[in-house]
């Protein structure tokens, strides 16, 4: 009977060891940074590390001699393309749900009702915060911007990890609200609003025969799949013309979308329905169709900085004085 029990006692080991093994090397392959659970340990904060000097919350800002507020006009809403098929929903375990491919930060002017889309890239180096398989906050690690989607639930959590990390990356601005949606919700998305038309800037039929340059279409489904996610690995810095192409597929598609609410009244209340699904968010039907009438900025704006082959992958370096060139350009006003 002791035997027996010893037995059982050491199978069981042996199954939470090849789960944790499986685990870690799932995120290896994804790479996602992995951690010892020693780390874990000595840790009791579940609070990111913030970026240390300028913070844009602040009630003043002194920048390049002159003196800014926040604008509390603006509301910023995070918005995310998360790399995972199928619909939302929340993972047990975290590595399961999915990378942040897109993100955008769409800044509103509640006063004006205008809109600008803050593109930032995925590969963004930046402090990201670790978890075990608990959910326990491990430590923070410089890392790709959209790995720390990867940590959370591949839902709310996720979500909020990622409101943190792009606030912390952006010196502490508010951040309002989030979207979350997954590949599959493009698709549908595009054919319930009757297909998005586009112009192809530059040749891309390695992605598909029909995105030949200066060709204009009306993308399908799966074309629209196509266009806003796929890029060339094998070409460092591949990703900056995927955003160019998610920045001009979302501002099309905000359009129609503009152009059908004004014909129907109920349209995104049926487009939020059908879209449910495959996204997470913390908005409302009511508030998404308010949004919607907003005029959009037509300028593409990105966080600034260079590309640089990593040693497992590229990695993008902000140019830190740059960006809050543009932060307070979007962001505040001078006093």
């Amino acid at each position: 009977m002791k035997n027996k029990k010893i037995f059982m006692i050491f199978a069981a080991v042996i199954a939470i060891g090849v789960i944790a093994v499986a685990f870690f090397s799932f995120l290896k392959a994804r790479n996602v940074p992995t951690v010892t659970r020693n780390n874990a340990e000595n840790s009791e904060s579940d609070t990111p590390q913030q970026n240390e000097g300028m913070t844009l919350s602040g009630k003043k800002i002194s920048w390049r001699g002159k003196e800014y507020v926040y604008n509390t006009d603006i509301r910023n809403i995070l918005f995310l393309g998360i790399d995972k098929h199928e619909e939302m929903q929340a993972q047990e375990y975290a590595g399961r749900g999915g990378q942040a491919d897109c993100i955008i930060l769409l800044s509103l002017n509640t006063k004006d009702k205008t809109a600008t889309m803050l593109n930032i890239s995925r590969e963004s180096m930046t402090d990201i915060d670790i978890y075990d398989m608990s959910g326990k906050f491990v430590e923070t690690q410089e890392a790709q911007l959209a790995l720390q989607y990867a940590y959370g639930d591949g839902e709310k959590r996720s979500c909020w990890l990622m409101k943190k990390a792009v606030a912390n990356l952006l010196k502490d601005i508010p951040i309002h609200g989030y979207m979350a949606l997954n590949i599959d919700g493009i698709s549908v998305i595009n054919d319930v609003l009757g297909g998005v038309e586009i112009t192809v800037p530059e040749d891309y039929t390695f992605i598909d025969e029909a995105f030949t340059q200066g060709a204009t279409l009306t993308l399908t489904g799966s074309q629209a799949e196509k266009y806003v996610r796929y890029r060339d690995i094998n070409v460092t810095g591949s990703n900056e013309g995927r955003m160019e192409r998610q920045n001009q597929f979302l501002k099309a598609m905000v359009q129609i979308m503009k152009e059908k609410n004004q014909e129907d009244s109920d349209f995104i209340d049926t487009l939020f329905s059908v879209g449910k699904p495959y996204m997470a968010t913390d908005l409302t039907a009511e508030q998404m169709e308010k949004y919607a009438s907003y005029t959009l900025n037509d300028a593409y704006i990105k966080i600034p900085g260079e590309t640089q082959a990593g040693e497992n992958h590229d990695e993008f370096i902000v140019d830190e004085e740059e960006m809050v060139d543009v932060l307070v350009k979007i962001l505040c006003i001078q006093t």
